[in-house]
């Protein structure tokens, strides 16, 4: 199998309900990290790991990202003219030179949950094509400079999987608020329990925390569209982590990467402020 990742499907259609009610004004991934919004700082991972293709999934009702990911001439020249040109290339952005975005909607009502934009996401990705899946709100922090997806990425090529799942250490006391991945030594996937109790967690083999970071093989496609098109609709989230178990039950190779820098959530203002005091202090020292 060809172990080349192109493209990258972004997930950020939520509502972002826990920011409430800025985000009735603010799209969630639009919150700043430092002086940047967190999506832009996974976007810069992305493309520094090798991405050039990303597809968005987005609400109908948002605009924000386009915008902020698209050329803005008019402000280009006030900045021209006000002699501000240290500005110029932070809002021309020619890190994404070359870089292809895409944007394809994802309908506010009807079924919801992580899978359903895996699943509409895959009408801009090419049949026989691996790609990468990320949250929005998310990302991943290392002093050093150095990028966490590169890592991801070289971990998976040396493994023997077509999948991969990018996890972080757990705080066992947190356990009921994520889901846990159980692994092998060697890091081959054994199954992940959503939520489980404290005591439950303890049990679980290797136990890590899902930031719902994926790399997914070819096979995936058809696995993702026969869940969505087969699971009982009970009102219930169509979880992509449902759709990572079905593809391990099949035989598909999943490896677990755990990741060496530190997470960095936005979801929600108190994991917002402590991840900026990550940020910020990292720049002050």
């Amino acid at each position: 199998m060809d172990k080349q990742i192109n493209t990258a499907i972004i997930m950020t259609a939520g509502w972002g309900t826990r920011w409430l009610p800025l985000t009735k004004a603010v799209e969630k991934y639009m919150v700043p990290l430092g002086s940047r919004p967190v999506i832009d700082w996974k976007v810069q991972e992305c493309v520094d790991a090798g991405i050039t293709h990303i597809i968005f999934v987005v609400n109908e009702q948002h605009a924000q990202l386009k915008r902020y990911f698209s050329p803005r001439p008019v402000l280009e020249n006030y900045l021209e003219q006000k002699g501000k040109n240290k500005w110029l290339d932070e809002i021309r952005q020619p890190q994404y030179k070359g870089i292809k975005f895409d944007y394809i909607v994802q309908p506010s009502v009807g079924i919801y949950g992580t899978a359903v934009p895996l699943n509409i996401g895959y009408d801009l990705v090419s049949e026989g094509e691996t790609i990468a899946v990320f949250n929005a709100d998310d990302t991943t922090f290392r002093t050093d400079g150095t990028n966490e997806v590169t890592d991801f990425f070289k971990s998976w090529r040396e493994s023997e999987a077509s999948n991969a799942i990018m996890v972080t250490k757990l705080d066992i006391e947190d356990a009921p608020k994520y889901g846990v991945v159980a692994h092998t030594d060697d890091g081959d996937f054994i199954e992940i329990v959503e939520q489980p109790t404290v005591e439950v967690a303890k049990t679980i083999q290797n136990p890590t925390k899902n930031i719902n970071d994926f790399i997914f093989g070819p096979e995936v496609r058809r696995i993702c569209k026969e869940y969505i098109e087969t699971k009982e609709d009970d009102g219930k989230e169509y979880r992509i982590t449902d759709v990572l178990t079905q593809v391990a039950k099949e035989g598909h190779g999943v490896h677990v990467y755990t990741m060496k820098g530190e997470w960095l959530d936005c979801g929600n203002p108190g994991d917002w402020l402590r991840s900026n005091q990550v940020v910020v202090g990292a720049k002050e020292r």
